[in-house]
């Protein structure tokens, strides 16, 4: 048997009840850690990091070292592997899983990033680092006692071969039950914030399930229906995967994405392996209600193209699936009138007003684009007058740009943060402030619009 063909070991995680611990697991596990933020701590692990979480964001979760070397921790710290399911353990029960991607020791990133703790009158940190990925709830946790564990889990520990077969009989028992729930007993209530976790969440590797995902929201968008017929979504999907590049067959990212809370399908036959023919595929009613809004759908468009592979072709597949419009901040064209140019329909005289309010000067980078003629600036609306975004013509919804970084805000490059900072939408970075000026009201629901439409809302 290879490293490659063996059954992946558990691993006992306690989160602790202390507040510390539960807002260490908010923060790493459930928002994540920016890496652009913390660069400089990571940065020997910076690399690495960066190919596991191309958008930035990482699951981090440490341990503090142990002095014995015949302990249960000592020996997780020194058997766990790359591969390894992880459990997280709280109120005797397990309530969230996840998969080791990567191991690392380093005390500098784990002060950075939780501080320290006293143990028996010294300092220490959580410096035995994992980075994980797939992380999951689980709903209804796992009690540890059903599983053989001991409560309560008071260290880390692998968990003993009985107990890693019973927890997997468990784990694949709660996927089969994915595969079989009916709509009705879908939740009831989903916030933007859970739905997008759910989709940070989402493997890396797996990106047909997020070609699934915007497939079907291009279909809700145009069709009004959260839920399609298995044969539709087959015959569609086959055509779609094959076209990005995927040859994963249609169910297995339905299926996939039925663990993620706001994804469901039935007419699934475990033993047939397929999908009956009268089976339906789609989004829980919660998760359709919640993309009844433009903003919702745009904020979750952003997170799922970041999640592609760069040799996708993002605006392609945007324009496959239905939602071309979502490709830039302006939408698509808006209405037309013929005379000698065609030209949008839209406010001449308020353009000439923010561009003199702001003397031709690019609101983010300050530069006055001298022409042989006079100066040269754009006047970028925030919330694109375009379908889907039919954005007000008014001077609230405009900004005052250099062609570079209106092209950049448009195509989603940029955004404006809650403070009025400028930051580059790929790692949150911060460039400059927003400059403004008096008599220049800026509208703070465009500019949250078009920040979701960046996938940075939340």
């Amino acid at each position: 048997m290879t490293i490659d063909d063996q059954v992946p070991g558990v691993v006992l995680q306690p989160r602790g009840r202390s507040a510390t611990a539960r807002d260490h697991y908010e923060r790493s596990m459930r928002r994540g850690i920016s890496l652009a933020e913390y660069a400089g701590p990571l940065d020997a692990q910076l690399e690495v990091l960066t190919r596991l979480y191309p958008d930035g964001v990482a699951r981090l979760w440490g341990a503090t070292p142990t002095d014995s070397t015949s302990n249960e921790k000592f020996q997780a710290l020194r058997d766990r592997r790359v591969g390894d399911i992880v459990l997280f353990y709280a109120d005797k029960a397990f309530y969230a899983r996840a998969s080791i991607a990567y191991l690392f020791r380093d005390p500098a990133a784990a002060r950075a990033i939780w501080g320290v703790e006293l143990n028996e009158g010294r300092e220490v940190t959580w410096e035995h680092m994992m980075a994980l990925t797939d992380l999951r709830p689980l709903d209804p946790p796992m009690p540890a006692e059903e599983l053989g564990v001991t409560v309560p889990l008071r260290g880390l520990r692998l968990a003993s071969p009985d107990q890693t077969t019973a927890i997997q009989i468990q784990l694949d028992g709660r996927m089969h039950h994915a595969e079989r729930v009916p709509a009705q007993s879908a939740q009831v209530r989903l916030t933007r914030q859970e739905f997008v976790t759910a989709l940070t969440l989402l493997e890396p590797s797996r990106w047909a399930d997020t070609v699934t995902v915007l497939w079907m929201i291009g279909r809700q968008v145009h069709g009004g229906s959260r839920r399609i017929p298995w044969p539709e979504v087959r015959e569609a999907l086959e055509e779609l995967l094959v076209k990005v590049g995927s040859s994963e067959p249609p169910k297995v990212p339905v299926l996939s994405l039925c663990s993620t809370g706001f994804w469901e399908a039935d007419g699934f036959d475990p033993q047939r392996g397929d999908f009956d023919e009268r089976g339906t595929v789609g989004f829980t009613a919660a998760a359709g209600k919640l993309l009844d809004s433009t903003k919702a759908q745009g904020e979750i468009i952003a997170v799922l193209m970041r999640r592609l592979p760069d040799e996708i072709d993002k605006a392609d597949l945007l324009e496959t699936v239905g939602l071309a419009g979502f490709t830039s901040a302006s939408g698509q064209p808006v209405e037309r009138v013929e005379g000698r140019v065609s030209h949008m329909l839209r406010d001449v005289e308020l353009a000439r007003r923010v561009k003199s309010l702001h003397a031709d000067t690019c609101q983010v980078c300050e530069v006055q684009l001298e022409t042989r003629d006079g100066y040269r600036s754009d006047a970028a609306h925030i919330r694109g007058l375009g379908s889907p975004h039919d954005g007000p013509d008014e001077l609230e919804n405009l900004l005052c740009l250099c062609p570079n970084h209106h092209a950049q805000f448009d195509g989603f490059g940029i955004y404006v943060d809650e403070d009025w900072n400028v930051r580059r939408t790929r790692d949150r970075r911060l460039l400059t402030p927003l400059r403004r000026e008096d008599g220049h009201a800026i509208s703070d629901a465009h500019i949250a619009y078009h920040r979701a439409l960046c996938g940075r809302e939340i």
